[in-house]
């Protein structure tokens, strides 16, 4: 292991997300390449003709925090989710500042009636809780760290005593039944490697107990007493949350899940909530197309045209 100063340096200079683009970047591969360049404008734009699913009310609720430029892959994911549901879902979706009023026009085109949140009203309502309650560094990390508004903003919002959250990269291909039968399990999606900012040993002394292994923040269903806002400041005072001491670690948010759903007993989904499934044989339950690799293209080559014919969407 590097020095310690080495790896203060490190993170100061932002190093390791550097590193994180570069891998990124490598393990894209031109075959990669080639996918996004034909498939991803193929398929992309077809979910708008898509026969509409009412997304205003029903027992299940679903949140999404979603950017501009992935506005179509987000209304893939929640059109996939709806489609497969036996049940009809009430749906969020959190701008992360970024969406505009043709954003939400597209997706009220297929998803008629779901909840966009602005910024700003998020803004107001999350970070007035977290002032009241004077919480000064969650506060802190919810503003520095785009991903910590999936950690705290759909507790805000929304009134069923639990939710599942999706990420705009997670596709449906047969009915969610865990995340839509009744049980009293939090549950996530695992992940196919250690992505903590804290290490085993340092989980193990805070929680008392061995940390949920391989959490993945695409999909989760958990109830909404899991957030304890106490535990977060708390465990926001350790330095291994704040990567490069002027912004939040990259994987921050992710490791702050994995302890409140160990507090909470969470349990792992089956195998077929699946991270960059092949589709090649049996269709999982969802495939999660992260990483940023040539794996993560198959939602536009193999996962899109799945869907499209599904839908009836093929030209």
């Amino acid at each position: 292991m590097l020095p310690l100063t080495v790896r203060r340096t490190a993170r100061r200079l932002g190093v390791g997300r550097m590193l994180v683009r570069v891998h990124a970047l490598r393990a894209l591969t031109l075959p990669g390449a080639i996918t996004l360049v034909h498939d991803r404008p193929r398929y992309l734009g077809r979910i708008l003709e898509a026969t509409p699913i009412p997304a205003g009310e029903g027992p299940l609720e679903v949140h999404m925090l979603l950017h501009h430029e992935r506005i179509l892959e987000g209304i893939w994911a929640l059109y996939s989710f709806a489609h497969f549901a036996p049940t009809a879902c009430q749906m969020f979706v959190h701008s992360d500042g970024s969406l505009t009023a043709s954003d939400a026009a597209q997706l009220h085109r297929v998803l008629p009636a779901a909840t966009v949140i602005s910024r700003s009203d998020a803004d107001n309502q999350v970070e007035t809780e977290l002032h009241a309650r004077g919480l000064h560094a969650s506060l802190r990390f919810r503003r520095e760290l785009i991903f910590a508004l999936k950690l705290f903003d759909p507790f805000a919002f929304g009134d069923r005593p639990e939710f599942v959250l999706l990420d705009s990269d997670v596709l449906f291909f047969r009915a969610p039944c865990e995340l839509t039968a009744p049980t009293e399990a939090n549950l996530y999606s695992p992940d196919n490697g250690y992505r903590y900012c804290l290490n085993p040993q340092d989980l193990r002394e805070i929680l008392g107990r061995e940390c949920i292994p391989a959490f993945n923040p695409g999909v989760i269903r958990v109830k909404r007493s899991v957030l304890d806002f106490q535990k977060v400041e708390q465990y926001l005072q350790r330095a291994e949350f704040w990567g490069s001491g002027s912004r939040p670690h990259y994987y921050a948010e992710l490791t702050l899940w994995a302890m409140l759903l160990t507090s909470a007993g969470a349990r792992p989904l089956p195998a077929s909530y699946a991270i960059t499934p092949s589709l090649d044989g049996e269709s999982p339950v969802s495939g999660h197309f992260c990483g940023g690799g040539y794996p993560s293209t198959w939602f536009y080559s193999r996962g899109l045209p799945h869907l499209a014919a599904e839908f009836g969407l093929m030209a």
